[in-house]
């Protein structure tokens, strides 16, 4: 309640902000108490009403670096540290997915990641440069590989603030220029858990690139599957999103002319070690069956070679390395 007067508060002054008077100067004192107000509150709060006073034009620009810098910093005493989805379908409340406490942190954006992105995003027009050395100190959270642990971070914040500081850097660049920043975006593309796998063929497919960079791309992600060692949990609730993110590349890559069977094979061995690997014994059956199901059939629509057909076609057929009675 109190953060919610809080924002009242602040859309209030906004608003009142945004109409020039000859009460100005008092206005401006008013954002000085604000933000001394919001200094005493936890980061999340702070940097959130800081950011929409920014959104309202009324933190001066030669302010606004001094304060975004700072908040970037403090933004990492955010009790989260990401977006989080539940895991099991069960553990769910009115929000429908997690704890009605977190779901809101998470929509509302109020977690490291999110705070981190929102002022990257306020900071490309200020000073792109300094914006990319911030965006290479983020740091994604791992998922638990534990059964007992119910909640699973999202990184879509982070890829979705990704690409458009790639089209900033790429802009009026010369071919060094280019490619320098094409090597620094592809540093940020590795895949080093399931829940990437999604966001990062989104961020290939929605590329400016040429040929050779989605090809290129198209090649590293292949080898990121077959190399990754799934955990449970998260591939089971990343797989339908998963399945139909590698579509859509697979798609487009067929039509710049990339052949996407290496992405085809790799998801392939990707879906067989997972599900080679232990299980959690809590996690319903039916639906460990219908996500398994589902990448079985949309394989179907595909003109894939036979012995990778036959790797989709056996994928209900494989047993898992052991059960993990462990539960959330």
């Amino acid at each position: 309640m109190k953060f919610l007067l809080l924002l009242a508060a602040l859309a209030s002054s906004a608003s009142a902000f945004q109409s020039k008077t000859p009460e100005t100067t008092k206005l401006k004192k008013e954002v000085q108490d604000l933000l001394s107000r919001l200094a005493g509150l936890p980061i999340e709060i702070e940097a959130d009403g800081i950011l929409l006073l920014l959104d309202a034009g009324q933190i001066s620009p030669d302010q606004a670096p001094v304060i975004l810098d700072r908040l970037f910093v403090d933004s990492g005493r955010a009790i989260l540290k990401s977006p989080l989805r539940g895991l099991y379908p069960d553990y769910q409340d009115a929000d429908g997915s997690v704890p009605s406490v977190v779901a809101s942190a998470s929509r509302l954006g109020l977690n490291q990641l999110s705070l981190q992105t929102r002022i990257l995003a306020r900071f490309r027009t200020v000073n792109l440069k300094h914006t990319v050395s911030l965006f290479d100190r983020i740091s994604l959270t791992p998922a638990s590989r534990s059964c007992a642990d119910s909640l699973s971070p999202v990184f879509d914040t982070y890829y979705q603030s990704l690409l458009p500081l790639y089209s900033d850097l790429v802009k009026k660049a010369d071919k060094k220029q280019r490619e320098s920043a094409t090597d620094w975006l592809f540093e940020h593309l590795s895949v080093r858990q399931d829940g990437q796998i999604a966001p990062v063929a989104d961020t290939l497919r929605k590329l400016p690139a040429q040929r050779e960079e989605l090809e290129f791309g198209i090649a590293r992600l292949a080898q990121d599957l077959t190399n990754l060692n799934p955990s449970f949990l998260p591939y089971i609730n990343s797989l339908e999103k998963t399945t139909e993110a590698l579509i859509s590349l697979a798609k487009s890559a067929s039509l710049a002319g990339v052949s996407p069977m290496p992405l085809w094979r790799a998801f392939a061995t990707y879906n067989r070690n997972a599900l080679k690997g232990s299980r959690c014994r809590a996690f319903p059956r039916d639906k460990l069956n219908a996500s398994i199901e589902l990448v079985k059939t949309k394989s179907l629509f595909f003109a894939l070679p036979d012995d990778i057909a036959s790797e989709f076609a056996g994928l209900m057929l494989i047993e898992p390395g052991g059960m993990d009675d462990a539960k959330p």
